[in-house]
């Protein structure tokens, strides 16, 4: 689809299911994406938008997953009159840990997130997942 002639725009994503949340002077406005669709673009007024969220959806073995993220502040998406802005979504997910000694005892920490530090939760059939890890070594560390 071509970007509209009444001075709106248009954006598209490579999403293949889902939707983003952008924020504009009007408030947020929700850019929805199904599996399969060919026509990419969807219609918007033009002016400045706020990546708010992300939403990534996936059918799995009868199973509704989705992630959804985060955006961080300052990514800014641009509609102009008769033009398709793209907007490219990136579903990595990051795994981090952090050790810290203290008083004596040893705190493991753990963390999810999304592409660029982005706050990020995993759903299966609309609940949300916890997501779970074992400590599977034990023993005494020699150093020095």
């Amino acid at each position: 689809m071509d970007a509209p002639s009444d001075g709106g725009g248009a954006v598209a994503s490579d999403l293949a299911a889902g939707s983003i949340i952008l924020q504009g002077t009007k408030g947020d406005v929700a850019v929805v994406w199904k599996a399969g669709e060919k026509d990419r673009a969807r219609t918007l007024p033009a002016g400045a938008y706020r990546l708010r969220t992300t939403r990534i959806e996936r059918e799995k073995d009868g199973e509704h997953w989705f992630l959804s993220s985060t955006s961080p502040p300052g990514l800014v998406v641009v509609v102009e009159p008769g033009k398709t802005a793209t907007i490219d979504v990136k579903d990595e997910v990051h795994f981090k840990g952090r050790v810290r000694a203290h008083g004596g005892k040893v705190h493991l920490g753990f963390g999810i997130t999304g592409a660029d530090g982005r706050g990020l939760s995993v759903y299966r059939n609309d609940k949300r997942v916890a997501v779970t890890y074992r400590v599977l070594a034990e023993g005494a560390m020699n150093y020095g």
